[in-house]
């Protein structure tokens, strides 16, 4: 369940109005792109998810129960870890 420590930034109310079909399809049609696309471009895209998700993962932080943050952080782990072995592997 979701502490109330404050207020909610903006960006997070204006997240909660999004249709949620449209941001699935958004979101697998980019990460289907990072793994998809080879090499070092692959891997831009990837870091440039892990970037666009630590940034929200920043606002939301204090909101996010503790099972939800380590979650969080085991997939950012993972989504950098894809992207260095796309880097190494175009050697």
């Amino acid at each position: 369940m979701a502490r109330s420590d404050g207020p909610v930034p903006a960006i997070v109310g204006r997240l909660r109005g999004l249709n949620p079909t449209t941001v699935f399809l958004i979101t697998l049609a980019i990460a289907l792109a990072a793994m998809l696309t080879p090499g070092v471009i692959g891997a831009v895209i990837v870091l440039a998810v892990v970037g666009a998700l630590l940034a929200l993962a920043r606002l939301t932080w204090r909101f996010t129960p503790l099972p939800t943050k380590v979650m969080r952080v085991l997939i950012l782990l993972v989504l950098v870890a894809v992207a260095i072995v796309k880097i190494i592997a175009i050697r």
